[in-house]
């Protein structure tokens, strides 16, 4: 496959909510406030950062400023998401997929559920909401092809 080719859809990861693991990562994807997104830049290297996002239907949804990550997704859209693990070093949750801009997406303020989340810690980072949509203004979705958890 390409860098610029998205997976066949035969590939996609799914979610069981009946199956424990994946019911603890579905519930870390609703409740964790930070993840970590690593993207592969030009020269093969993974680039790890600290993402804000919300879990809309099936998918990742994040926004990001004019930085490398912008142009890491444009170049090879395969990227992996993973939580912080707790003190021991258990409750490893690791998705892999493939992310793309998505230019149909709102603005982060008009997205209900990542206004919610992210609400009182806006103003932590210096910024209302307006100038949070001018700075974030490049939406990305990531669709899953993979899940690890222990």
């Amino acid at each position: 496959m390409a860098s610029n080719q998205t997976p066949a859809s035969s590939h996609l990861f799914q979610f069981d909510s009946d199956n424990p693991d994946h019911a603890r990562a579905l519930e870390r994807l609703s409740m964790d406030l930070v993840a970590w997104l690593t993207t592969v830049g030009p020269s093969g290297r993974p680039h790890p950062s600290a993402i804000w996002f919300c879990w809309d239907a099936g998918s990742i949804l994040m926004y990001s400023g004019d930085t490398p990550r912008v142009k890491n997704i444009a170049a090879n859209p395969n990227v992996s998401f993973h939580f912080n693990s707790d003190a021991e070093g258990e409750d490893i949750t690791i998705l892999s997929g493939w992310a793309v801009s998505d230019p149909t997406a709102p603005k982060a303020s008009s997205v209900a559920l990542y206004k919610t989340r992210y609400d009182a810690m806006v103003p932590g980072i210096g910024m209302d909401w307006d100038g949070f949509d001018a700075k974030y203004r490049n939406p990305i979705r990531m669709t899953l092809t993979g899940y690890r958890r222990w």
